[in-house]
């Protein structure tokens, strides 16, 4: 009973009228409503859709939600059938003999009176039960499948292999989370009305029949004449939101591409070419917009007509056609009839069709997403799970070839090499030579078409593109990890930090991030190279962590960190800095994903491999891409190296190569 009256809520009422309610007295969320176990029931629904793609057949996220949500969703609608076709249908009647008692064309004793006075109260009673039962139950069934939907979005982000992140963006993401999941809680109320609808229109008509003979059915034609346009209404929806949808991930795309390359377009004064080519894609997303706020308001204006079109071709057929009396009775029970088949058959039937429509298009969004391709387990990567002493850890390529698109030409293409503890391995090579690639390998990110990858012992990267997240210094470069403090002070040091803390307004715990101090590029290079050095890894891939920095501070990280606190650890380092080369205990030449040369530099040297030309080449054809350039940046001073460790040039030269790749 208490459930049946909402009573349980009392407890939360009185302590909100005495005071402020605090998180604290806010009931903790039902396991059954849990993103656990939603997300887990929607999971396996969706991998028996996805075994049956591997025998051939299509996957359907529609009957994946269907087979997890349906049954609950059928129990809870019982209480839309009751609604609209027993106390809907019931109620008209039993006042229509009420009102003809008093209007004195028929004479009721005083236990039909009273009994149809209970029925009348009963059934208001038991609408207002089962009217609020069932939208509590359906709001609650579409928050878990928009709950069942970002879990599965979630974990596939998680799981997309580099060709899936490349044909999709963050924003399109976003656009998924925000708002195609947002209307799984609107279209779910009004879906029962597909059944309840129809059901309740039979019922109805044979009611009406017993009232006004075959009139009711001129009434019930003008009904039903409006259900073909509905049908029309909800596939010019569909096709609105599909359009509206797409032009907003479009949009969301190019925004972030300009956020992604704002310096370049401050530098070029491409400010208002770039507003003008958003704006002409936000005038086309707003006209399917508008387009779609006129076909609601067409919908609600036929809604609205057609009450009095129906009362009127009925009543007119009655009275013409039939040759019958209209009495108060009549009227009543026929207006009440009418009214309640209008606002099922023309307002929750067709929003239901126009929901049910928008709900299958985002549906559809995300099984689209779903079926990206994954980062791959491969029998050509064996990473050890197990941690080993440090003396048997190590790394072994056995003429690997990989590519990141199965489609399209290899990456690295047959490289054979060994890195054991204690030794560094520098890879050199032009840009695209497959530097980063050989790293992302290693980590199991690029996929291995042939040969073998052994990895033994724990792994900590230092990407190329360094990065920071909202926090204080200390947590950028502990990162989850226990606290030691001797152990961070000699990270600092090594990675040359600790000059800049000191000038830093709070030392370590000075925030950085968005919300933070800006950091410098080299700065930033060094507190990401700090955060894989305080890692208690065997293993580190440092993917150029020196090109950020000048040429003092990078010296000090190779003697002091790479080749000094690190010097028991098996490393591979990627650089263009061929001065520390010497200190490397092997060196693999890269060319278009070939190893050209490995050895030690002495061995390279005797064997007629030139390094400084072969770097020089690079460095020479970096410079004729910016001197391409300068005919249009010419009024941009490039300011000179900071003895900070910071270098702006570097910097600089970055945002122009991508101004390249922009135009």
């Amino acid at each position: 009973m208490r459930v049946v009256i909402w009573q349980w809520l009392n407890p939360t009422f009185i302590k909100g009228r005495k005071g402020n309610l605090k998180l604290g007295d806010i009931y903790d969320c039902p396991y059954v409503d849990s993103s656990e176990k939603v997300g887990e029931k929607m999971i396996k629904e969706w991998e028996k859709e996805l075994k049956k793609q591997k025998e051939g057949k299509n996957p359907s996220l529609v009957r994946a939600t269907i087979r997890t949500f349906g049954p609950y969703y059928c129990l809870n609608g019982i209480y839309t059938l009751i609604e609209e076709c027993f106390i809907h249908v019931l109620q008209p009647i039993f006042l229509g003999y009420l009102i003809e008692h008093f209007s004195r064309m028929r004479t009721l004793t005083n236990d039909y009176l009273y009994g149809y006075t209970a029925a009348v109260c009963l059934l208001a009673a038991m609408f207002v039960f089962t009217h609020h039962k069932y939208f509590f139950g359906a709001q609650r069934i579409g928050m878990r499948v928009r709950i069942a939907c970002c879990t599965l979005v979630y974990r596939k982000a998680l799981k997309l292999s580099q060709y899936a992140l490349s044909r999709t963006t963050v924003g399109q993401m976003v656009n998924l989370l925000s708002n195609d999941v947002n209307r799984f809680d609107q279209s779910v109320v009004y879906l029962p009305y597909l059944i309840a609808g129809p059901i309740q229109t039979a019922i109805i008509i044979a009611v009406l029949w017993h009232h006004i003979d075959f009139a009711s059915l001129a009434g019930v034609s003008v009904l039903l004449l409006y259900i073909p346009f509905q049908g029309l209404m909800g596939k010019l929806f569909s096709k609105l939101r599909m359009k509206t949808a797409a032009l907003t991930d479009e949009r969301i795309r190019l925004m972030n591409e300009i956020i992604g390359g704002m310096r370049v377009i401050k530098m070029y004064g491409w400010e208002f070419p770039f507003a003008n080519l958003v704006d002409s894609i936000r005038r086309k997303e707003v006209s399917k917009i508008r387009r779609t706020s006129i076909l609601r308001g067409l919908n609600l204006a036929v809604f609205f007509i057609s009450s009095k079109l129906i009362l009127l071709v009925a009543f007119v057929v009655f009275v013409l056609g039939v040759k019958g009396d209209l009495t108060p009775e009549k009227v009543f029970v026929c207006m009440a009839l009418f009214n309640n088949l209008r606002l099922s058959m023309t307002l929750f039937f067709p929003y239901a069709i126009a929901q049910g429509a928008e709900s299958i298009i985002s549906l559809k969004r995300i099984q689209k997403f779903l079926l990206l391709e994954e980062q791959q387990e491969t029998s050509h990567l064996d990473v050890s799970n197990l941690r080993p002493k440090l003396s048997q850890c190590g790394i072994w390529m056995q003429k690997v070839i990989a590519s990141w698109d199965k489609e399209g030409d290899s990456t690295l293409r047959n490289v054979t090499l060994t890195v054991k503890p204690g030794e560094l391995l520098a890879v050199v090579g032009p840009v695209g030579c497959g530097k980063t690639s050989l790293l992302m390998s290693i980590l199991g990110e690029l996929p291995i078409v042939s040969g073998e990858v052994k990895v033994r012992g724990k792994v900590a990267y230092a990407s190329q593109e360094p990065w920071v997240f909202g926090g204080s210094v200390k947590q950028n470069v502990i990162f989850g990890s226990a606290p030691d403090d001797n152990k961070y002070k000699t990270v600092l040091n090594v990675c040359a930090l600790d000059k800049d803390i000191e000038l830093f307004p709070y030392g370590d715990q000075t925030p950085v991030g968005e919300r933070g101090v800006s950091l410098s590029g080299g700065q930033k290079a060094r507190v990401n190279l700090a955060r894989a050095m305080y890692f208690d890894a065997d293993i580190f891939l440092l993917d150029d962590p020196l090109s950020a920095v000048d040429s003092a501070v990078s010296k000090h990280l190779f003697e002091k960190c790479i080749n000094g606190y690190l010097k028991d650890k098996v490393r591979i380092l990627a650089t263009h800095q061929i001065q520390f080369l010497k200190g490397a205990s092997q060196i693999l030449v890269l060319k278009e994903g070939k190893c050209l040369a490995l050895g030690t530099y002495d061995q390279l040297t005797e064997s007629g491999v030139d390094l400084g030309s072969m770097m020089e080449d690079y460095e020479n054809e970096r410079r004729q891409r910016l001197c391409s350039m300068n005919s249009t940046a010419s009024n941009i001073s490039l300011p000179d190296e900071l003895g900070d460790g910071t270098t702006a040039v570097p910097l600089y030269e970055s945002t122009l190569s991508l101004s390249s790749s922009v135009s």
